[in-house]
């Protein structure tokens, strides 16, 4: 059985209130360990708790309630230099006036470490995230992905026992976001790390992610690996949050052994339903053509792989995704069907969870 190597235990934080108005919680009461050597990607809309509750294990932030281990050790009291845990930024925070050569020596000297060892550390950092000709280059001489690279290298030198990423990517362009965030998890899976990275971005979430912790409002909702957050959502929010295109939610009811939505009939889930639910279905899982309810195409979405489709159905519009570039054009009418097998039932009321086990 793996080691956990970070746990936080019922960690609550609420910040000071604005104009007399009680503040929400920041964090309520969350609990979940991170196993050593795992990647746990912590993932929600802007405000939700997840850089607060990066900031707590790096002991940036202090809880209301609640504790935090690193490696069985309690950090209640433990300043932030002292818990072995290097974090990685979003906006980088390098020094303009050093070389990159004296940024990833900086962390090293501040421990004391000998000349001979920082300059083998810097050169194996260096080496690693292959930025040798960028260190004696300022951080202005450097593109946006150059800077980053330099800021994961002072985070490597220290050979911490917990990265934390807060957002690394969110400063970058589309096509080198991709980039590093196929880096970033080579190179904590070459260095055998355990990490805790950030983001609002499920394509993150999704390819970077060991598993993924998803929060809404200072709580957590669910905490599993990709594939069981994707398949086997725990509410409406986490199913139409990780997903693109996003997932379809129909207003239904249940009708005997059935539950209808729109015009379509799908099979009753076991278990004790209320009356009111909605339906999930992925856009995959929405087929257009050949047997279904009569539609018509409002809009097309051309992406080459694939296209996406927005039909509307007896008053309601679902997205679909075609395979290749889809032949359909807007006002078409067309045939539309759900997978009963792939639809997701969930409660219309309360915190929407998912219904039928």
């Amino acid at each position: 059985m793996p080691d956990v190597e970070v746990s936080l235990d019922g960690v609550s934080k609420r910040f000071a209130a604005r104009l007399g108005e009680p503040a929400p919680a920041a964090l309520e009461k969350v609990t979940f360990g991170v196993d050593r050597g795992e990647l746990l990607v912590i993932v929600g809309p802007s405000g939700c708790g997840k850089s607060t509750t990066l900031r707590i294990v790096a002991g940036l932030e202090t809880p209301d309630a609640g504790d935090v281990t690193i490696a069985g050790r309690s950090m209640r009291g433990v300043p932030p230099q002292d818990r072995d845990v290097a974090m990685v930024f979003q906006g980088y925070a390098l020094y303009p006036q050093m070389t990159a050569r004296e940024i990833l020596e900086f962390p090293l000297k501040m421990r004391r470490v000998g000349r001979a060892a920082r300059a083998r550390a810097v050169e194996e950092a260096a080496a690693t995230l292959r930025i040798e000709r960028l260190l004696d280059r300022r951080p202005g001489e450097m593109s946006g992905g150059e800077r980053q690279r330099v800021a994961m290298g002072r985070a490597i030198v220290r050979k911490p026992r917990v990265f934390l990423f807060d957002e690394p990517l969110s400063n970058l362009d589309a096509s080198l976001r991709g980039d590093i965030r196929l880096e970033i998890g080579q190179l904590v899976r070459r260095l055998g790390a355990t990490a805790l990275y950030v983001t609002h971005d499920h394509v993150e979430a999704m390819t970077l992610a060991d598993r993924i912790a998803v929060m809404r409002a200072g709580k957590l909702l669910q905490l599993a690996t990709p594939r069981e957050i994707y398949e086997r959502p725990a509410t409406s929010f986490v199913g139409t949050f990780l997903g693109t295109p996003r997932m379809n939610l129909l207003p239904g009811r249940v009708d005997g052994a059935a539950i209808v939505a729109g015009p379509f009939r799908l099979p009753r889930p076991g278990g004790t339903l209320p009356e009111r639910v909605e339906v999930g279905v992925r856009p995959q899982h929405v087929t257009l053509g050949g047997e279904g309810e009569p539609g018509e195409i409002l809009a097309i979405e051309p992406l080459g792989a694939e296209t996406h489709v927005v039909v509307r159905v007896d008053g309601l519009d679902l997205r679909a995704q075609a395979h290749g570039f889809d032949t359909h054009r807007r006002g078409d009418a067309v045939r539309v069907a759900i997978d009963p097998a792939r639809a997701l039932v969930f409660d219309a009321g309360g915190d929407r969870a998912r219904l039928g086990g």
